[in-house]
């Protein structure tokens, strides 16, 4: 699963639109778009946490797929 799938995936079983996601993270709802679409990642570590803690995933699950605190996603 990429990371693009794995953000859509864990904001839908949150109940967020992209556009509410990227308000509760201060970012546009562009770049939760391209995210989620695979044509950006997001490498700056204080937003992975952000996205990641609004979603009750962690960051390493995020952007490895590794099991994090939300393991039943995949």
């Amino acid at each position: 699963m990429t990371v693009g799938k794995r953000l859509q995936t864990a904001r839908k079983r949150a109940g967020l639109t992209q556009k509410a996601l990227a308000q509760k993270c201060g970012l546009a709802t562009g770049t939760i778009q391209q995210y989620e679409l695979d044509k950006r990642i997001p490498k700056n570590k204080e937003i992975v946490e952000k996205i990641a803690d609004t979603l009750g995933i962690s960051g390493v699950y995020l952007l490895w797929g590794e099991r994090g605190n939300n393991t039943d996603l995949e």
